[in-house]
């Protein structure tokens, strides 16, 4: 009878409501087990591993990091005025000084938003480390190729700062003193660093060694004179 189908059709109903309920539990509770195990992204070794085995852990704490260190991955800030002579696959040489080495490596990634704080843009470079000889922390002098300039140049030695500004000793033969000389700093290529000022040209003489206790205007003997 009708009724009767009526029946049966709505207790169908319930069931496979129920039906969809149970799967639905089911497969919360199988996200929520297969969340008590991770698989890493990638293959390396376990670092950083500070707990032990029944140590309660935070949620979304980071237990331990898996370092794949077969190839380096770094950033480095570039200044506006070179930004625009690197691309994208560019090779640049990095310099590891606790190694004693230097290494080509390729740029990956320009970022065209420079950082508001910096004011460079970052660029992001990786390099061959197949023997494992650099670690993860050490530090290393970035050398980019942005062309040739004849620019002056002085040794690190010769800048102090004064009240934020940089300044060198210029000494005039005339009358055998030193005069402070504000300059702009450009590009570092240790030990000499790029200098600007209208006051400075090639072939005048800079003082480098001796500069504790040296006042403007004062007068000095020089000792040892080297040309560069």
């Amino acid at each position: 009878s009708f009724l009767e189908f009526s029946q049966y059709e709505s207790s169908f109903i319930n069931a496979r409501g129920s039906l969809e309920v149970a799967q639905a539990s089911l497969q919360s509770a199988k996200n929520d087990y297969d969340k008590l195990t991770r698989r890493a992204d990638t293959d390396g070794v376990v670092a950083n591993l500070f707990v032990k085995v029944g140590n309660k852990v935070a949620a979304q704490e980071t237990v331990f990091t898996v370092l794949n260190d077969s190839e380096i991955e770094a950033y480095v800030g570039v200044p506006a005025e070179a930004i625009s002579k690197v691309n994208k696959g560019d090779t640049l040489k990095v310099r590891v000084a606790a190694l004693n080495r230097e290494y080509d490596a390729t740029i990956t990634e320009l970022n065209p938003v420079a950082d508001s704080t910096t004011k460079n843009f970052q660029i992001k470079f990786s390099l061959d480390n197949t023997d494992k000889a650099i670690k993860d922390g050490m530090y290393g002098d970035v050398v980019i190729n942005i062309g040739k300039v004849n620019v002056l140049v002085v040794e690190d030695e010769a800048i102090f700062v004064k009240e934020l500004l940089n300044y060198i000793y210029k000494y005039d033969a005339t009358n055998k003193k030193v005069h402070q000389v504000e300059v702009k700093t450009g590009v570092t290529n240790l030990p000499y660093t790029e200098i600007s000022s209208t006051e400075i040209k090639a072939g005048d003489k800079i003082v480098i060694k001796g500069l504790f206790g040296l006042q403007d205007n004062d007068k000095v003997e020089i000792k040892n004179e080297v040309n560069n």
